[in-house]
């Protein structure tokens, strides 16, 4: 098990802060997972290829085109039905 000064310094190294009864709990809490790490570094994975990603799908979005001059019609109806505009685009409020 991890003593209480490991434990503080991990606490110190995320900078949270612990107070007694939380040492000892994390502190458990801690040695458990590194005791599941060390079980799994016992397997055996001679045999077993690397993976780099899980999967193999490609993109399957469709690729973004321009609108065509029928849907112009529609952004026009977009843009003069808004408050602010001008040359076809929106005016907004500045944020920063």
């Amino acid at each position: 098990m991890l003593s209480r000064e490991e434990v503080q310094h991990i606490a110190d190294l995320a900078k949270v802060k612990l107070n007694n009864d939380d040492l000892d709990k994390f502190g458990r809490e801690l040695s458990a997972i590194l005791g599941f790490v060390e079980k799994l570094q016992e397997i055996n994975t001679d045999d077993v290829e690397p993976v780099n990603g899980g999967t193999f799908l490609e993109n399957v979005l469709r690729e973004d085109n321009e609108f065509d001059e029928p849907n112009k019609s529609f952004s026009d109806k977009f843009i003069a039905n808004t408050p602010k505009n001008e040359n076809r685009y929106l005016k907004v409020k500045k944020i920063l």
